[in-house]
């Protein structure tokens, strides 16, 4: 299977080809995308045999959101020098990544872009009513806070509708406005997932 959310239903036939009915559906995430290592602290300078803080890493994974990160190099306080601090980062799939953070010894500062400046494509789930006009009324919210629709696809749950859309790059406040509108909407039964879609 490829990479992403799969629906998986089973029937059974006999050998006189009778057909049983479709089993109840079950889904299925395919995570194949190692999660990003991203330092959230500034650059460091320790006096020799002082003490040393880490300055802050973090590492999110499209499916298991934040995960925990491993400090993977060492630093020896006693010795002067400029180290390199190394993480490493493993998702519940046994993806993993590695970063490294900046320098210790140098003073220049490590530049970290706010949350809401993060552009990235996303999937996410809503169940709808299913009823003329409320598709049309979903992708309005989607263009008046601009973010595009890369494709949606579309199936029925009885009175109500799943609409599962994967939209091209955009900033985090801006997913996050349309998310808040969203909820608002009299025809939205609900949010479901939302997923960060990494590469291309």
């Amino acid at each position: 299977l490829s990479e992403g959310l799969h629906s998986i239903t089973a029937i059974a036939k006999d050998a006189a080809e009778n057909t049983s009915t479709a089993s109840g559906s079950l889904s299925l995430v395919i995570d194949l995308t190692p999660p990003v290592i991203t330092l959230t602290g500034a650059n460091v300078t320790v006096a020799h045999a002082g003490t040393y803080t880490e300055p802050g890493v973090a590492a999110l994974d499209v499916v298991d959101g934040v995960i925990t990160v491993t400090q993977t190099s060492t630093i020896n306080v006693s010795v002067v020098g400029v180290y390199t601090v190394s993480y490493s980062a493993i998702d519940a799939a046994g993806n993993s990544a590695r970063g490294h953070g900046a320098p210790i010894g140098s003073l220049e500062r490590a530049r970290i872009s706010p949350m809401a400046d993060l552009e990235t494509a996303y999937y996410l789930a809503i169940d709808v009513d299913d009823r003329p006009g409320v598709l049309a009324t979903v992708a309005a919210v989607f263009g008046e806070h601009n973010v595009s629709i890369r494709s949606m696809e579309q199936s029925g749950l009885g009175g109500e509708a799943r609409l599962v859309f994967i939209t091209h790059r955009a900033r985090e406040s801006d997913l996050q406005a349309t998310l808040h509108d969203l909820r608002g909407l009299d025809a939205v039964r609900s949010v479901g997932s939302v997923l960060r879609a990494l590469g291309d």
